[in-house]
């Protein structure tokens, strides 16, 4: 006689693939025939700028653009001359699992950048990229649950509170701001590099809408009406809201931000500055499920015989941002810092022992003047180490980022600060048993048989074992050997009622 099961719907958004990749991007820049010969480059920046997303059957296709520029002196000058471009860049991540109705979630930063003469009327600009992009997919699991039970079936259930992924959306904002060049700094006359980022330091989900707080960092560099270079750093709070497809109070919430587009104008008298910045929030909401599993059962009169199945359990244990304050002294002939960026690179993992160690690359780049007043590039390579507690069973996924870099000259070099900041998510996947069908084969009593036994429990063996393979109940042998808990240690004799 089959036993009658039903199944519980779960629905939530599945983690298909996430990886992070790299590419470089080159173009080559020719010097305006109105400006004189370059002698040297000495600095050289870049932006990203996504375009779009598009999911197909198998892939997911990513574009935009890199904005960069450089700085270059020419041939009996003092001052830098600027020129830019615009770099068009395309990517894909192929998976057999993805749909056109996959949600694709991307971030992306510049690993490195520089600029090259290749003679002195043209530059080659290279700049590598890096792309965390991951791929989503909305799916249902059933999991079997028994529909009725009987007084003689024993049951063993688990109870399995997992990270689900309840709901992702993408809305486009933006933020207008007006500041101030700070008292101190010179007027601005010409821009001549500008970068704008946003940090989120909090979020939280009311509602159907999920709040974020953070700051706009932009960076400015220019040039006063006497010629001076001069860097304006401006840190200015924000706080936005997107609306999602559906209630999430309690659920835990992240924020994604790509720049979308950027724009800067100076006011009159180069002392008030416009900051117009375009981006798409790509916000996701996590909740605790909880998933009940029937992970094996018997009777106490009859022979039961289980059917199993596994259910397969993908989902973030949890979501951490590791920091460091990182200070070095970067070997450099430098009088005065006009400029410093920090670039990072892909983040390593190693594992030693217990602790899975994470080794974030980073490159300085500093725009300086030496001793005789010329302006000079200088870089250098350095190495983080961030490290905790991981499991063999799980996967970490990172994103790197730096904030509040700092640089001045020191004995001996340019002293470079910040802060580095690692965002982990730790990822597990496994295979669950579950109960998922079972039939009764009814079973004839034997006339002459002992009403006790004893037992003695081996090395390894459950009271849920001992239990089932003599048809009698947890909770009957626990009381009838005055047990408080299920664990019992091996070697222990049990006496055993049998019906």
């Amino acid at each position: 006689m089959e036993l009658m099961f039903d199944t519980k719907s779960l629905a939530f958004w599945e983690l298909i693939s996430r990886k992070l990749l790299t590419q470089e991007e080159t173009a080559e820049l020719i010097v305006p025939d109105s400006f004189p010969d370059m002698e040297r480059i000495v600095d050289s920046w870049a932006q990203i700028l996504l375009r779009s997303k598009e999911c197909r059957a198998g892939s997911i296709h990513v574009s935009g653009s890199v904005q960069a520029g450089l700085l270059f002196v020419a041939e009996g000058e003092q001052q830098p001359r600027r020129m830019e471009c615009s770099i068009p860049f395309s990517m894909k991540l192929e998976d057999d699992a993805l749909t056109q109705n996959s949600f694709a979630e991307y971030s992306g930063w510049i690993k490195s950048v520089n600029a090259r003469m290749l003679n002195s009327r043209k530059a080659m600009m290279r700049v590598e990229l890096c792309s965390d992009l991951s791929a989503w997919e909305k799916t249902t699991m059933q999991i079997p649950m028994l529909k009725e039970q009987t007084q003689d079936l024993q049951l063993r259930t688990n109870r399995y509170n997992v990270l689900r992924t309840m709901d992702l959306v993408e809305r486009s904002i933006t933020i207008k701001e007006e500041a101030e060049v700070p008292q101190g700094l010179p007027n601005l006359h010409t821009a001549l590099d500008w970068t704008a980022s946003m940090r989120v330091h909090e979020c939280k989900a009311i509602g159907s809408r999920v709040a974020f707080r953070g700051e706009l960092n932009v960076q400015v560099l220019y040039q006063a009406e006497d010629g001076s270079l001069n860097q304006c750093s401006l840190s200015i709070p924000v706080t936005q809201y997107v609306e999602m497809n559906r209630d999430v109070e309690g659920m835990i919430p992240s924020v994604r931000l790509c720049t979308t587009g950027r724009d800067l104008q100076i006011g009159e008298g180069g002392r008030r500055l416009y900051i117009n910045l375009a981006l798409l929030c790509q916000t996701r909401a996590d909740n605790y499920e909880q998933m009940e599993l029937l992970e094996d059962l018997y009777s106490t009169k009859d022979h039961i015989v289980p059917n199993w199945v596994q259910i397969p359990v993908k989902a973030y244990l949890d979501q951490r941002v590791l920091q460091q304050q990182l200070r070095k002294t970067v070997s450099a002939p430098a009088e005065q810092v006009e400029r410093v960026q920090v670039f990072c690179e892909a983040p390593q993992q190693t594992r030693k022992g217990e602790e899975v160690v994470f080794t974030l690359p980073l490159r300085v780049q500093l725009l300086i003047r030496d001793a005789s007043d010329a302006l000079q590039e200088a870089n250098e390579r350095l190495n983080v180490e961030f490290s905790l507690n991981g499991s063999e069973n799980c996967s970490y996924y990172t994103t790197a980022a730096v904030s509040d870099v700092y640089a001045a000259p020191v004995s001996g070099g340019v002293e470079v600060r910040c802060n580095a900041m690692l965002s982990v998510d730790t990822l597990r996947e496994q295979s669950l048993d579950c109960v998922s069908a079972a039939q009764r084969v009814v079973q004839e009593k034997e006339k002459e048989r002992p009403t006790m036994i004893v037992c003695r429990m081996e090395e390894g063996q459950s009271l849920w074992s001992v239990a089932k393979g003599c048809s009698a109940s947890v909770a009957e042998l626990m009381e009838v050997n005055h047990l408080q808990e299920e664990e019992v240690l091996s070697g222990t004799l049990l006496l055993i009622p049998l019906h």
